[in-house]
Order: structure tokens, then sequence, then C-alpha cells
């Protein structure tokens, strides 16, 4: 499966519908990692004709009346064509605006992750991708409070071993700047502002 995912910057290659179809035709889902207007994900998808899957960032309080076409994967587990996602939105809390989390906050959501992580992994299905805004502390997040990443990710990742963490919210303007780190059995990914990611699901992989 090839995911297109795309966060935080709105780029005109991807408002571009010719270069769209050209270039991304094989494209099966849309992956955004927030902070991107609705207009923007509801133009990719319908451009490609593919679903979206999206978490909010800490700057997509326009949502709330106005979402995009797609499903909302803070705190639930869904699968497409064999491969599993898991989202938590929202950055780090840093004022008094909304999609903020404390650390405690974020650990306490990705612990009610588990039963349900869980139940999933005895169906067969275990976690692929955790989609995220903000990145694990210590792997792509930045000294400035706004851009510290998750304590609670780490954890995550120890505990449910996906394939890939997406997330997006740190903004690379360096091309030297690293944007894929593995953390164990987890392919970190900074996807700012977009990128490709091909997967195949697990039973194929292994095959």
């Amino acid at each position: 499966m090839k995911i297109l995912c795309v966060s935080d910057l709105a780029t005109t290659q991807l408002e571009n519908a010719a270069h769209l179809r050209r270039r991304y035709h094989d494209i099966d889902l849309v992956v955004s990692c927030g902070d991107l207007s609705s207009a923007y994900l509801d133009f990719i998808t319908s451009v490609l004709s593919v679903p979206l899957y999206y978490v909010r960032g800490n700057h997509d309080t326009m949502y709330s009346e106005r979402p995009p076409g797609g499903d909302d994967l803070h705190r639930r587990i869904l699968t497409y064509k064999g491969i599993t996602f898991v989202g938590l939105e929202g950055s780090i809390r840093y004022n008094d605006a909304p999609i903020q989390y404390t650390e405690n906050e974020m650990s306490w959501a990705v612990t009610c992750l588990a039963v349900p992580i869980k139940m999933s992994e005895a169906q067969g299905r275990k976690i692929d991708i955790f989609v995220t805004h903000s990145p694990p502390r210590g792997i792509h997040d930045l000294p400035d409070k706004p851009h510290t990443g998750f304590k609670s990710f780490l954890r995550f990742m120890n505990w449910f071993q996906p394939r890939y963490l997406l997330h997006g919210h740190v903004h690379n303007y360096d091309s030297r700047a690293e944007t894929e780190t593995q953390y164990r059995e987890t392919c970190v990914m900074n996807v700012y502002p977009f990128k490709v990611l091909e997967i195949e699901p697990r039973n194929q992989q292994e095959i």
C-alpha cells in the first residue's frame, strides 16, 4: 500500500490537480499528521479519490466546525487494506489554547489505549502505524516548549512496537536535518510537509 503522508504546510505541488494525478495516481490513502486546513485535505483526497485518516494538530481548532472528510484517528484503531492504524492528536501544553496536552494527560491517553490495542492484537491486528502530531521526546523534537516531544510516545513504542510512528509539528527547513530515526522496532518519521510511505501487511511481509 502507498500512503501519502502530509503535515503542517500546504505545498504548491499538492495543490495542483494535474501534478497530483500524474505523480500520485497510485496512492491508496492519505494520512494527515495535523495543522492543515480541511479544504487542502479534501482537495487532495477528492483529486486522488482515496480515503483520509488524520489527527488534529494544535492549530486545527477549525475542525470542530468543519472537519475534513475522513476518519479522525485520535484514540481510535482503524484498519485499511490490512494495515492497522492508531492516533493521538495535539501538542505539549504551552499555553491555554485547545488541542494541547500535559505529559500526564497524554500518558493517560496512551494507557487508555492498552486494552483496545491488546484486543486488536488478539484478533491478529497489531499496530502498524502510530499517527501523531507531535514527535516523541528526544526524537526530532526541539528544545523550546511548544515543540517538546512526549515521553509517553516512547512508552507507546516500547509497549506496542508499531512499525512506524508518523508525526509532524516540527518544521524542517534544513535538508540535512534528520527526519527518519529507528527507535527499537519503530521507524519514527517526520512527514513535514509530505512523504510517501510504502508498506505491506505483516502477513504478506512474512511470506
